[in-house]
């Protein structure tokens, strides 16, 4: 079998995103703890006769999957938890951001250090710990390129074999959690109904504000992760709508769901009371469905990338970790036994390489969506283009 691998350590870079504050598992904030009460009621998605909905302890712990009837109406008990979450690494990899220095990638060590990557045979991590095992001798070098005589503490030359610990950048995932009995919780963006009325759950932290663009202070901040009711129901969407959603989570031919949003100073927000807004952009899922953007997104670089061409080929041009470009439209590698997915960058003739095109919209993080290299707030919409 002729298949291409694209092969890069991935990982965000911890400046580039502010991590959630931790928070101790309680009772949410003001704007949705107030619509509880001791018994109240959730209805699921109407998802595909298969799907299973994934069930946590009342701390956040995954538990296992459960198929529980699909639009089905059910009881909450007590209070909504709003729990920080576990521990996450970004992409999964478990090592530092990446960086490219005179064309080679290197590896984020932390306190100024970085590791050529064909110095890596191996990597073990444990929670935000990783331990690195050195496949030849090495040295430890700053950002430049420059070798470095110590490094944390010791001297920066390694012998083959040699282990090196680095603590990895790491965020929290929190979530808004409803007793559904026996131990069993849900999670508030599985959720599409919330006593009788259509759920927002947010992935940032964000403010609320009045159709005159002013905060509402009592309102206080709405936190990441959050799960809130929101105004009207959902339509069909046209193709002039912004933000979507597919009920059925991506079946062949399905039409796509919108909420009708409001312009408020020249941008998109979802009404979740009287005179009440929160910015579109903010909101993470809707009525159980992970929410695309029809526009153009925005990615922050997470590590050091390389940009490719309309033919897939790799570019000299790098984008910098921190760095954010616009993303407005895709092409797909066809020529592989798995479609590769690129992203256009807006203005340019460069594209991003994101994930294999099959797995594209099967997850999303506390911040938004983490691909190789970059992370999005929001979903591009690749059906729209």
């Amino acid at each position: 079998m002729n298949k291409k691998k694209i092969m890069l350590f991935s990982v965000a870079a911890l400046m580039t995103i502010s991590p959630v504050v931790p928070l101790a598992a309680s009772s949410l904030p003001a704007q949705a703890a107030t619509n509880q009460s001791k018994i109240g009621t959730l209805a699921l998605p109407k998802k595909s006769n298969d799907y299973q909905f994934r069930v946590y302890t009342r701390n956040g712990k995954f538990t296992s999957f459960k198929k529980l009837t699909s639009g089905k109406t059910i009881k909450f008990y007590g209070q909504a938890r709003y729990v920080k979450g576990a521990k996450k690494t970004y992409f999964d990899v478990g090592l530092g951001s990446q960086r490219i220095i005179n064309g080679k990638r290197a590896i984020s060590l932390g306190k100024g250090g970085y590791l050529d990557s064909k110095a890596l045979g191996g990597s073990l991590t444990k929670g935000v710990t990783t331990i690195i095992t050195l496949a030849r001798n090495t040295t430890i070098m700053n950002q430049n390129g420059k070798q470095l005589s110590y490094w944390n503490g010791k001297r920066a030359t390694y012998k083959k074999g040699a282990k090196i610990v680095i603590n990895v950048p790491y965020y929290y995932a929190p979530m808004t959690l409803y007793n559904i009995g026996n131990g069993n919780y849900l999670k508030g963006s599985q959720l599409a109904e919330l006593n009788g009325k259509g759920t927002l759950t947010l992935i940032t932290n964000t403010y609320v504000y009045n159709r005159e663009g002013q905060r509402v202070r009592s309102q206080g901040k709405l936190l990441n992760g959050q799960t809130i009711n929101h105004e009207g129901s959902t339509v069909k969407a046209t193709r002039n709508s912004k933000f979507v959603f597919y009920p059925k989570d991506g079946e062949a031919n399905e039409s796509t769901m919108t909420l009708k949003t409001t312009a408020i100073g020249g941008q998109p927000y979802f009404a979740i009371g009287k005179n009440k807004y929160v910015k579109a952009a903010n909101v993470g899922y809707t009525d159980g469905h992970m929410l695309f953007d029809n526009g153009t997104v925005t990615a922050t670089m997470t590590d050091d990338t390389y940009a490719y061409n309309s033919s897939f080929k790799q570019t000299k041009k790098i984008y910098r970790a921190g760095q954010k470009v616009q993303l407005d439209g895709y092409k797909i590698d066809n020529s592989l036994s798995d479609p590769q997915l690129y992203f256009h960058v807006k203005g340019t003739n460069y594209y991003l390489y994101v994930t294999d095109a099959g797995e594209y919209g099967d997850s999303g993080t506390v911040f938004g969506h983490d691909f190789v290299g970059f992370t999005t707030r929001t979903m591009l919409n690749i059906d729209n283009k």
